[in-house]
Formats: structure tokens, C-alpha cells, sequence
């Protein structure tokens, strides 16, 4: 359970003692900084992405009923049925009465922030079902009995070594610190979770007002496994995560893997229709949407905090920012640490709840910097702590110190007060500083006996032993240059822009968006492959579907092959049955056979040349591209599109219940930010592209 927000300034003093919990919280930060500067260098127009997104985020939270009101019409019309809860007790009574009446015993749940913000584990506990977090950092610190310490990166507070040593106590693991062992262990402990679950738990990035589009995103794997083995799936969202439109979903998905975790796009970008046709094997037949307030229509409202609805939930605030970075995120007390918690507390608790948190950050202005939503956090946080009620006494010290800074004479003779005050009578001088909010005495600065003030009216003393020289003229920078010549101001401008350079962050010059169409660039599969390729995707080029498959199954060596039944995968069966591999077809294999197979071949619908992802229709393919180790995808190179609005413009009208953009293979990085592939979903990605056969049949990682 949570701690109160009120106890953060204890909660703070522990941790800053905690060595081996800030180098963790650092090293992990650091990771994700440096990742999302590379990201972004490689983005054409990072800026005019920002805007994008921020337009699209803006125009959502002012509509934000009337959207919601089209979304439930368009979901309901679907078959998902949708719950509207007003608090986070009502959420939890819709979640727990659902599980009871279902006869609900076992659950596996994927990362919901908003989940955690209504504690739905607690409700579904409270109904006699075992609760199980798939998400890999979310599972450790269920076993550890912890809520998350970061939006993003539940375990970030933990060493290699620490859950090596958890997973050996709770589960029986040989001790080990080798992060792929451990992935791999709890990948198979959570595979036959998966299997047995009655009821799955996702939670939602985005929902799509005008097409009815739940849209998730995810790496592991894990929220696409709870969406497609368990019969009844329960979906769970914040109202103020509703987009207007599909293109305004694609300006929200081209920035948030990027400022999230680095990445041009995750692993799966899942998107939900409604339930499984029926007959189809995989895929959930009930399927719930809880829709919850909590106080995001009151949020609305607030001239000051209402622009934290526009938040997407990226986590780049948390990872710049400097208490954050010291203390981690369970000093918070808070379901959201960091600079969008501060806020996101305050908006859906009260501002009186948030009082200390108001003064967990040092309003640097870094949290705005690289907000990719364009939120004014520390110009909200200032905002907010002007709202704050503080003690009596310490309104009277600020009161004080407003009354001296107004004027040059009373704030010289306060602080020479203050001096004689901290030499005279030092205990009170530090009784009076904490009760002022000074917590930490070992660091309290004591005024110095002459003010700098007055040595530089006097003159600074000089080094030599006579006289001190009078404080030399100020001169003006105009006319001065650096030794190439260049005048002062303009090497200043100059200089910003290459330090902005070398950092990996944006330059503020717009430039053309490259992956905008094909007028600046043609060869749209020579983007899409590249892109692929960097995702850690494989390409094997043949002529037909048969010699391509015999190239595949030469480096793959699957004993059994799931396949889907796409137009594109026809002859996939028969050369794989020449190679003596047992086929099942996707649409009648039993599902623990199915879950056997160490082979999936499908087809897809577009390739997707701005994040070289693959897209793929659903129910055809589902099982086949998630639960096999290998994932082979059909594709022809007239199938390229170019861009993510593209690519949701071809399901916009589709048939089906869901969709989902594969971007290279399942991974995690949730142990020391050691990337592992393959965590729940396929290890390898093998795109098949026909028409152009390699001469030697060989595979080629781009």
C-alpha cells in the first residue's frame, strides 16, 4: 500500500541515506535520458512532433466529455460494454462485482497506472481471486510487496542482484544475476499463468473517439497474452486518455516511445475492436471497458492544473528531474511520483493532500524542457505552491522575508539581523529555520558575519598583503570577439545550438518531416528496412512463399509451425510438411498444442516505413505472431506505407476485432535496463519479403 504524500519529507530524509537506492534510481535515469536524446536525433522534425502532439492533446482535454460520449456509442455498437465510474470506489465495485458474478478466480493483469491510481488488485483480492502482474518489473515488485517505483519501470530501485536474490527465495530460481536467466525463468513461471487465467487486465494508452480504437502499448508481450487467452478481458482507462481522431492518435504514438523509452515505436501497438468472433479459438468473448473520473472533470476546470490531462504518461519528467533522481519514486507516497504526480496529486486528491509535495522539486525547468506534450510542469508547480496553506509560523517567516526583499535597506539590515541572530543564539537560529521548512540541520547555512554586499562596496580583499583594490569597472561585451573572430553574441547562439547538438536534443530549427511522404523520399522499403532492421527484425528475400519457407526453417529448425489462415501464408503449410514440421493451423489447433509451437507465420496488412513496423489483423494471426518463439511475417513490397497515420488509415473502415503493430521482437528492460529479447512475446522477428530472392536464401539482420 501507499504511504500518505504527507509523510514525503520523511520518507525523503531515508531515502537520501540510501546509497545503494540512489545509484540505482541514477544509473536507471540516466539510461532513459540518454536513450530518449538518441531517439529524438533521429526523429526528422522532434519539434514539430511536440507541437503535434501537444495540438492533439489540447483539442482532446477540451472536448473531453462530448468524446467520451462518442467513444462509449462506438464501443458499445461493438459489443465491449463500458463502464463509467465516477471514483475510484466505484471502479473498484464495477471490477469486483464483474469477477464475482463471472465466477472469477484467477487473474493475470498487465501495467495500468490508472489500475494502480483505483488499487483494482485490492478489488479483485477482496473477491477471492489471485491477482498475478505479467508485466515483468511490476511482477518483481508484487513478490517484493511493493507498489512501483517508476510509471514506466516498476523495479528501477532494484540491483540485478536484488531480484536475483527474490526470485530465488520466493520462486525456487538457481541463484543467478544474469538478467536474460531471470527474464527467462519468469517467462516460463508466467506462460502457464497466462493459460489458466479466467480473466485478463489491460490498461489503455489511447482510446479513438471517431473509430472506437483501445489502443495499448507494450514490449513485453504481456498485455497482448492477457488480451488473447483468458475468456473475459477487462480494459481499464482514465476519461482524459480519449483522442479525437485516428491522426491524433499517430501524433501521440510518434512521440511516446520516444521520450518513453527510446525507442522510434514498442514492440506492440495493440489495438481493440471488441470481442473474438465466435468459433475463433484465441481472443477474449466478453470484453469490459471501465472508464474512470476520479476527478478528471473537477481537473478540467482548474485554470491551474488542467493542462496535466494533457500528459501521455512517458515518464521523461521523472527521469531529469533532480529530487526524483535522489529519492525515487516511494518517497512520494503518491500512486504518480515525480513532476506530473505533484500535479496529478494535487488535481485528483486536493491541493491541501499535495502541500509537501508542492516543494519536492527545485523548478529548474527541466521537466518542461523535455515534456512532449508541452505541459508548463514547473510553472504549474510554482502555481500550485502559491495555492498551498503552510503553517502559521512558516507564513510569517515568507511573509518576513517578502517584506525585506522589497526594499535594498531592509533586506541589508535583516540580514545583518540574521547573522548576529545565527552567531548569537544558533539553536534558535535553527529552530526557527526548520520550523521554516529547513529540514536537513548538517547543511543549514549560517549567514556569513559581513554580507558579500558589503565586502564589494568596501572593496574585495586582495591577495597581496596591501590595501583592497575598489571592485574593477563593469565593461560592455560590445565590440568583443572570440579569436576567430566571431562577435560575442553570435558565438553565444552559435555555441547553444552545437551543445544542443551533442546532447541528442532537439534543434529548434524546423525542418521537413522525411517520413512524411514519399515526395522526399521514394524508396519507401529502403526506409522500412532500415527502420526493421534497427528494431532488431530479420529479412529473408524470396521469389514465392515455398523456397522462402525452406530458408527460414534451415536457420529456424521449428519441430511445429502455427499458422494463420491469410491469403499470403498458402503455401507456407505444404513446404513446411515437405520439411517434416507438423503444422497446425491457426484456426483449429487446441491451445496447449498451439502454445507448443516454436514457429508463427502470418501475413499482414501494410509495412510501415516510418517505424518499420509490421501491422497486423486479428482474429487471423493473433495467436500465431504472439505465442511461439520465432514469428514469421508474408509481406510484398507494394504493402509499404509511409507513415503511422497512414498505416490507421488502412484499418479505419477494416473488419476486425483487433489490429496490432509488431515493431520488432518482444523485450524487456526492466532489470538494470539490460535489454532482453523475447520476454512473453517471439525472441525473433523473420519478415519473409517476396519478389526478390537472395542468392544464397540467406537471412539478413539490417
Amino acid at each position: 500500500m501507499r504511504d500518505d504524500p504527507r509523510d514525503l519529507r520523511r520518507n525523503a530524509a531515508t531515502a537520501t541515506r540510501d546509497e545503494s537506492l540512489q545509484a540505482a534510481v541514477r544509473k536507471a535515469c540516466d539510461h532513459a535520458v540518454s536513450a530518449r536524446a538518441a531517439a529524438l536525433a533521429r526523429l526528422p522534425d522532434p519539434e514539430g512532433a511536440r507541437r503535434a502532439a501537444t495540438e492533439a492533446r489540447t483539442r482532446s482535454a477540451q472536448r473531453m466529455g462530448d468524446l467520451v460520449r462518442e467513444l462509449s456509442r462506438r464501443l458499445a455498437a461493438r459489443g465491449i460494454i463500458v463502464h463509467r465510474a465516477a471514483t475510484a470506489d466505484e471502479a473498484r465495485r464495477v471490477v469486483g462485482d464483474l469477477a464475482r458474478s463471472r465466477g472469477v478466480r484467477s487473474v493475470v493483469k498487465a501495467k495500468t497506472m490508472t489500475g494502480e491510481e483505483a488499487d483494482l488488485a485490492r478489488a479483485l483480492e477482496s473477491a477471492g481471486c489471485r491477482v498475478v502482474e505479467t508485466d515483468l518489473g511490476e511482477f518483481i515488485v508484487q513478490l517484493r510487496g511493493e507498489p512501483p517505483s517508476h510509471i514506466l519501470a516498476p523495479a528501477l530501485h532494484l540491483s540485478r542482484a536484488d531480484i536475483g536474490r527474490l526470485f530465488a527465495r520466493r520462486l525456487g530460481m538457481e541463484p543467478t544475476d544474469d538478467p536474460a536467466a531471470m527474464a527467462a525463468f519468469a517467462r516460463r513461471h508466467l506462460r502457464a499463468e497466462f493459460q489458466s487465467a479466467d480473466m485478463g487486465v489491460i490498461g489503455v494508452n489511447l482510446a479513438v473517439a471517431s473509430t472506437g480504437d483501445l489502443v495499448t502499448v507494450s514490449n513485453e508481450g504481456n498485455a497482448r497474452l492477457c488480451a488473447t487467452l483468458p475468456p473475459l478481458l477487462v480494459a481499464f482507462m482514465g476519461i482524459e486518455k480519449v483522442v479525437a481522431a485516428p491522426e491524433d492518435a499517430a501524433a501521440v504514438l510518434r512521440v511516446l516511445p520516444r521520450n518513453a523509452t527510446g525507442q522510434t515505436a514498442t514492440a506492440y501497438v495493440s489495438v481493440l475492436r471488441g470481442p473474438a468472433p465466435a468459433g475463433e479459438p484465441f481472443g477474449p468473448r466478453e470484453v469490459h471497458l471501465v472508464l474512470l473520473d476520479n476527478g478528471r472533470s473537477r481537473l478540467a476546470a482548474d485554470p491551474d492544473l488542467k493542462d496535466i490531462l494533457r500528459c501521455i504518461r512517458c515518464g521523461a519528467c521523472l527521469n531529469v528531474c533532480p529530487v526524483y533522481r535522489t529519492i525515487g519514486g516511494h518517497a512520494y507516497g503518491t500512486t504518480y511520483p515525480g513532476p506530473m504526480g505533484i500535479l496529478w496529486t494535487a488535481g485528483l486528491a486536493g491541493v491541501t493532500r499535495a502541500r509537501d509535495l508542492a516543494d519536492a522539486s527545485t523548478l529548474c525547468g527541466e521537466c518542461t524542457r523535455v515534456c512532449p506534450v508541452g505541459i508548463d510542469l514547473a510553472g504549474v508547480i510554482r502555481r500550485l505552491r502559491a495555492r498551498v496553506r503552510r503553517p502559521f509560523l512558516r507564513r510569517v517567516v515568507f511573509a518576513a522575508a517578502r517584506w525585506a526583499l522589497a526594499s535594498a535597506a531592509r533586506f541589508e539590515a535583516a540580514g545583518r539581523a540574521v547573522a548576529w541572530i545565527a552567531r548569537t543564539w544558533p539553536r534558535v537560529f535553527r529552530r526557527v529555520a526548520r520550523w521554516a521548512g529547513w529540514t536537513t540541520p548538517e547543511d543549514l547555512p549560517v549567514p556569513a558575519p559581513r554580507s558579500f554586499r558589503r565586502l564589494w562596496g568596501r572593496g574585495l580583499p586582495h591577495q597581496s598583503d596591501g590595501p583592497p583594490d575598489r571592485p574593477p569597472q563593469a565593461r560592455p561585451l560590445r565590440g568583443l570577439r572570440l579569436a576567430d573572430g566571431v562577435p560575442v553574441g553570435a558565438a553565444s547562439r552559435r555555441l547553444g545550438a552545437e551543445e544542443t547538438q551533442a546532447s541528442g536534443l532537439p534543434d529548434r530549427t524546423p525542418t521537413l518531416r522525411a517520413d512524411s511522404g514519399s515526395d522526399q523520399d521514394p524508396d519507401r522499403l529502403t526506409r522500412f528496412l532500415a527502420r526493421f532492421g534497427e528494431a532488431s527484425g530479420e529479412v529473408v528475400r524470396a521469389g514465392d512463399v515455398s523456397s522462402g519457407m525452406r530458408a527460414v526453417a534451415a536457420r529456424v529448425r521449428p519441430d511445429a509451425a502455427l499458422v494463420s489462415g491469410d491469403a499470403e501464408v498458402q503455401g507456407a503449410a505444404e513446404a513446411l510438411q515437405a520439411l517434416a514440421v507438423r503444422v497446425l493451423p491457426e484456426s483449429g489447433a487446441p491451445r496447449d498444442e498451439a502454445a507448443r509451437a516454436d514457429l508463427g507465420v502470418t501475413g499482414c496488412e501494410a509495412l510501415v516505413a516510418e517505424t518499420g513496423s509490421v501491422l497486423l489483423a486479428h482474429p487471423e494471426g493473433r495467436a500465431a505472431s504472439l505465442l511461439p518463439d520465432t514469428h514469421v511475417v508474408v509481406a510484398r513490397p507494394d504493402q509499404v506505407v509511409a507513415s503511422l497515420e497512414d498505416a490507421l488509415a488502412r484499418i479505419r473502415d477494416r473488419d476486425g476485432s483487433s489490429f496490432t503493430l509488431v515493431t520488432g521482437p518482444s523485450r524487456t528492460a526492466d532489470i538494470e535496463k539490460t535489454l532482453v529479447m523475447g520476454m512473453h512475446g517471439p525472441r525473433r522477428l523473420i519478415l519473409l519479403l517476396l519478389g526478390a530472392e537472395d542468392p544464397e536464401g540467406r537471412p539478413t539482420r539490417l
